[in-house]
């Protein structure tokens, strides 16, 4: 590794012990630095992100058990931070694209985020993880890999855990830690949690009831399941939908398309398919909208369409038609006398027949 960060505290922290900057240039030049190198060769990049990032969930996950037996209150308080770490990890990684999630400034900016979070000082003057990150940079065989992770578990696996870091990959953070966590939880060295007991009835259907949380998991012979907690079904149809019904008597409908279609207790649904959403209200009203366009429909076959750049136009049942435009133009069509009466925004009349 040709560049390795100064200890955290030589940048933040003066000789007084206050804390501004005791030598701001160096900042400048090390956050220059690191962000060149990443420059210069992303695939060696990637490989420490690699690294880090398996120190941080696989040795993560390795001290939960620990935790969650010694300090069972700080074990929930710390998974409280790590859902607000998770959501804001996993919003910047949905704003990109795969090339820029892959990209070496991303790579840079992960491996740097988790050793601020982590004390970056441990990562470049503990000397087996220096040594394993630097290994890392310059080789790239499986083995040589399989060798730097082994340190980063046993180095970061502690520290990933009290900073919620390991909780912020696990719930969907970033697809390279979910990847990891499911790769671990496969193992039955790591697999701390009881196998499930389902109880099979004589027609195929598979049951199991939680001893913790009271709910119960069905299992039907095509392999839809249904899941029962604190009051909330869902329904996972094997070739299907998902549908999931609330106690406050909303029942969400997620389909295969990715559209969903949400009933809400009063009558109201709304449908959204990713361009447009159609909400139905118990009046027979029907309103569609999508970013350009907003289209009412009433019962009594009126229907009302509102275009972004102020174009407004109204079909009446009798088939008359009106619109108006931003600039003033009015125009009236009487379906009866088949005349278009069009007024100009001068206050100009015209009537075609």
């Amino acid at each position: 590794m040709p560049y390795q960060i100064d200890k955290l505290e030589d940048h933040f922290l003066s000789e007084s012990g206050s804390n501004r900057p005791a030598n701001p240039t160096k900042v400048f030049e090390d956050a220059y630095n690191f962000y060149n190198d990443t420059i210069n060769d992303p695939a060696a990049r990637m490989r420490q992100v690699e690294v880090a990032v398996d120190g941080f969930v696989v040795g993560g996950l390795k001290e939960i058990p620990n935790q969650l037996v010694n300090h069972p209150v700080e074990t929930a308080e710390k998974a409280l931070v790590a859902g607000a770490t998770a959501a804001a990890f996993g919003a910047v990684m949905a704003t990109g694209s795969p090339a820029l999630m892959g990209s070496a400034l991303l790579a840079g900016g992960i491996l740097t985020g988790a050793g601020l979070a982590n004390s970056y000082s441990r990562m470049t003057n503990d000397g087996k993880l220096a040594s394993a990150l630097s290994h890392a940079w310059t080789n790239s065989a499986e083995d040589d890999l399989s060798r730097c992770k082994s340190v980063a578990e046993n180095k970061l696996g502690i520290e990933a855990f009290d900073f919620a870091l390991t909780a912020a990959f696990c719930t969907g953070g970033g697809a390279l830690g979910g990847k990891l966590m499911a790769d671990s939880l496969a193992k039955p060295k790591w697999n701390f949690y009881p196998p499930r007991e389902w109880t099979k009835g004589p027609d195929g259907i598979r049951t199991y009831e939680s001893p913790n949380f009271g709910g119960k998991d069905t299992l039907f012979k095509d392999g839809t399941l249904k899941t029962e907690r604190f009051g909330t079904t869902t329904t996972h149809h094997a070739n299907g939908p998902t549908v999931t019904e609330y106690p406050n008597g909303v029942k969400q409908t997620e389909f295969k398309n990715g559209a969903v279609e949400t009933i809400h207790a009063d009558g109201r649904k709304v449908t959204l398919d990713g361009r447009r959403s159609i909400t139905e209200l118990p009046n027979g009203t029907k309103i569609t909208e999508s970013p350009w366009l907003t289209i009412v429909e009433k019962p009594d076959g009126t229907s009302t369409n509102k275009q972004i750049d102020g174009y407004i136009w109204k079909k009446f049942p009798n088939g008359d038609t009106r619109s108006a435009t931003y600039d003033g133009r009015t125009e009236f069509y009487d379906a009866a006398q088949q005349k278009l009466y069009i007024t100009k925004p001068n206050g100009e009349k015209i009537v075609w027949e």
